[in-house]
């Protein structure tokens, strides 16, 4: 069975399993990290590619005043490069969310390994492009979103990158965040986030009780928030089953 490192990739090109096979046994060496543990600092200047084997984590910015601002969630099957391979000072810190396991491999290491490698650095490069994605349409839910747009568009988003890498179980997805986390990630107070959530519940769009997030019904969830998938899915049809 393939990692989610593996799993990503493969929603991103025909890649060679024995390429999976491979980058798999690259990352293969994993530390693990409790919640609310710091992986990397603003200002680390890092040489190292940071992969998520499992659990979540949320890249941030601090503000003078003790403020955060989530600026988007890593899940299992995520690479992140990092600023490796110019060695300049991050301008973010990554926190983990719940418990983790993360592989630090070099960054010179992961370069070589992919030359000579088209398909899977194809792959590579596509979900590159997919992240980057993302975080221009964490901007327009910032700055064009209302409350029940960004919480709804944010869940729809996430549901489908969990989709992408087996973390639905039973129609149902282990959410480890708290309302405080979300407000962090669509700029809305915990109060506020709360109230917006009521309002989801009672539509019958979205059910949230512990840690467990279910969408009876991904695609009406998507209508209703203007959400569209900025990276390979599964059929909204499949993903809310």
């Amino acid at each position: 069975m393939s990692s989610p490192i593996g799993t990503k990739l493969r929603a991103f090109g025909q890649v060679p399993s024995s390429d999976v096979d491979d980058l798999e046994v690259l990352f293969d060496q994993f530390r693990s990290f409790r919640p609310a543990s710091r992986l990397v600092s603003e200002g680390d200047r890092p040489d190292f590619v940071l992969a998520i084997g499992e659990g979540w984590a949320a890249r941030c910015k601090f503000m003078r005043d003790g403020g955060r601002q989530i600026t988007d969630i890593l899940l299992p099957g995520d690479i992140l490069t990092l600023s490796a391979g110019t060695k300049s000072p991050l301008d973010f810190g990554i926190y983990s969310l719940s418990e983790m396991k993360c592989a630090f491999v070099p960054y010179e290491a992961y370069r070589a390994f992919l030359h000579g490698r088209p398909e899977i650095e194809n792959a590579v490069q596509r979900s590159a492009l997919a992240d980057e994605g993302l975080m221009r349409a964490a901007v327009i839910r910032l700055g064009r979103q209302d409350a029940f747009q960004r919480v709804g568009h944010f869940f729809c988003e996430t549901w489908c990158r969990a989709a992408n890498v087996d973390l639905i179980v039973a129609g149902s997805l282990p959410l480890p965040l708290t309302q405080s986390d979300v407000g962090d990630i669509v700029g809305l107070t915990a109060v506020h986030v709360n109230r917006t959530l009521r309002v989801l519940r009672e539509q019958g769009l979205l059910e949230w009780q512990g840690r467990e997030l279910r969408i009876p019904d991904l695609q009406r969830l998507a209508g209703q928030v203007g959400y569209r998938a900025s990276m390979p899915c599964e059929p909204m049809e499949k993903v809310a089953a």
